[in-house]
């Protein structure tokens, strides 16, 4: 009786397993962390999406590799030239280090990926400074969805993103849902309407300065 009773909790144990791994694979491509990283490398994935914590996505038996180590990433991105459409959200967002974020958006929003059209941004604070700095270096962008955001800085922050967006040369779609400033004095419907503006002519201060080149990248380890 024993023995059936165990035979039943491994097979239970085993069928969970594998709706979770399955519950994973739709969430990000390949399911298998590694190949992900191959198809960034090789330049053969259009439309990156990753939504679970990075030590669940990458290869994170390296001894010293912490679940928020985003370094394999940046790495990959850094030779990509097929990647269109990024989409960061859920868990890998909201779980990284505040700089870890910073160093990411750096990283998408002019230092990488030549062909980025489409940026998806959800669930997680973001300084708004970091944002403005990721939309005006995207010269080529033409599609912003930002959801379910924290949006943290001063009045002139958001001041700046407002310009960015309403003299951006090429955004054509801006969509931001369910988000909300750290700053209760802060009015979204401002930076909702700048985003409505987008035939005047770029802003000098932001465009007027070439491309950045590529740079290696650190990871930002979490502080207890």
């Amino acid at each position: 009786m024993a023995g059936k009773q165990q035979q039943k909790q491994q097979k239970q144990h085993q069928q969970h397993s594998q709706q979770q791994q399955q519950q994973r694979d739709r969430c990000d491509p390949g399911g298998d962390p590694q190949p992900l990283l191959s198809q960034i490398r090789s330049n053969a994935i259009a439309d990156l999406t990753i939504t679970r914590e990075a030590e669940e996505v990458f290869d994170a038996n390296t001894e010293g590799v912490r679940y928020d180590d985003i370094l394999p990433l940046l790495e990959a991105l850094g030779s990509n030239e097929s990647i269109r459409s990024v989409r960061f959200e859920g868990d890998f967002l909201d779980c990284l280090h505040p700089l870890s974020r910073r160093e990411l958006l750096g990283a998408i929003g002019g230092t990488c990926l030549p062909s980025l059209t489409g940026i998806h941004l959800g669930d997680a604070p973001l300084f708004v400074a970091d944002l403005c700095l990721l939309v005006a270096r995207s010269g080529s962008l033409a599609g912003l969805e930002l959801h379910d955001l924290v949006l943290k800085g001063g009045p002139e922050d958001f001041g700046a993103l407002e310009e960015v967006l309403e003299h951006h040369p090429s955004l054509k779609e801006f969509e931001m849902t369910e988000c909300l400033p750290s700053d209760p004095g802060i009015d979204l419907d401002r930076l909702r309407a700048a985003g409505e503006k987008r035939r005047k002519p770029p802003l000098p201060s932001f465009y007027g300065r070439s491309r950045p080149a590529k740079r290696s990248f650190s990871a930002v380890a979490r502080t207890a």
